[in-house]
């Protein structure tokens, strides 16, 4: 997973992309509306796949009694875990999303949001999911084809995106947009999760309605909009609520960290964690770095 940009503590991602001046506030209100809508009733964990500094965990909190934290940022782990340091509930993994550090089929509960446009291949992180998610899996990716890119094509003839293909759109070296048909096709390939519910989010993004609306008012319409399922494939982020069949042993122990190379159990001593293969990983301020390449 490309996450170098990341790692850099004078450009973190919580004060260039999150800050307070950065007017993303309504952006944020929206992913936890998406949040709110799709997870019900009470789960025991949940894992937060990318979900650097930590910004879903009060709303994750809301509904899952531990929270797990993965990212490929140490950078960010580390501002998660001063913000929740206090809070036992709450773990932090720093890992490749492409090898994850979880037992096959331990995972109940995870979501991944904003982390697709940095994804360069799709399908391995789908087989990488398909193995440790034995349950519900929220994944959201930016829209290719949201409704203000087919006014700009239709209208302005705006070519620079081609909303006639599925293949992703890449905007720089780090940023890539899918089509929900892409994502379909490719999920149905590598994984055997069912598509349950499609969620739009961030309908209102425009920056027109956030200059002349006020927040309590975009959200009212940014909540309406979410329910309406016909809406969501024209809506610039969308969630896909996934879910797999009754699979054997469906992981009730709940998440459990194995060593990313060879899925060996790990053993811990005060200064490190190895496993019967001789990987060894560090542990350090409650953050348990099992990266790889």
């Amino acid at each position: 997973m490309k996450a170098v940009i990341y790692n850099n503590s004078e450009s973190r991602y919580s004060t260039v992309f999150w800050g307070k001046d950065k007017n993303r506030e309504y952006e944020h209100e929206a992913d936890q509306l998406a949040i709110r809508q799709a997870l019900k009733g009470k789960i025991s964990a949940v894992v937060d796949l990318g979900g650097g500094f930590g910004r879903l965990v009060p709303t994750l909190k809301e509904h899952a009694e531990r929270v797990i934290i993965v990212d490929s940022s140490l950078d960010l782990l580390e501002e998660a875990r001063e913000r929740f340091q206090d809070d036992p509930n709450v773990q932090y993994v720093r890992a490749n999303l492409y090898h994850l550090p979880f037992r096959t089929a331990s995972i109940q509960t995870a979501i991944c949001l904003r982390v697709m446009h940095h994804i360069d291949d799709p399908d391995a992180l789908f087989r990488e999911l398909n193995r440790v998610v034995n349950g519900n899996l929220y994944l959201e990716f930016p829209n290719k084809k949201h409704l203000l890119q087919l006014f700009r094509w239709f209208f302005k003839r705006d070519e620079r995106v081609d909303i006639f293909s599925s293949r992703p759109e890449i905007r720089d070296r780090m940023f890539y947009n899918f089509t929900l048909q892409y994502m379909r096709s490719h999920l149905l390939r590598q994984t055997i999760f069912a598509a349950q519910t499609v969620h739009g989010i961030s309908f209102m993004r425009h920056e027109r309605f956030k200059r002349h609306l006020s927040l309590q008012t975009i959200l009212i319409i940014e909540k309406l909009l979410q329910h309406v399922p016909v809406l969501a494939e024209f809506a610039p982020s969308i969630m896909l609520s996934l879910s797999k069949r009754h699979l054997g042993d469906r992981g009730d122990a709940g998440p459990s960290l194995v060593c990313p190379r060879c899925y060996g159990l790990l053993a811990a001593n005060p200064e490190q964690l190895s496993c019967e293969e001789g990987h060894r990983f560090s542990s350090h301020d409650q953050i348990v770095d099992l990266y790889v390449e």
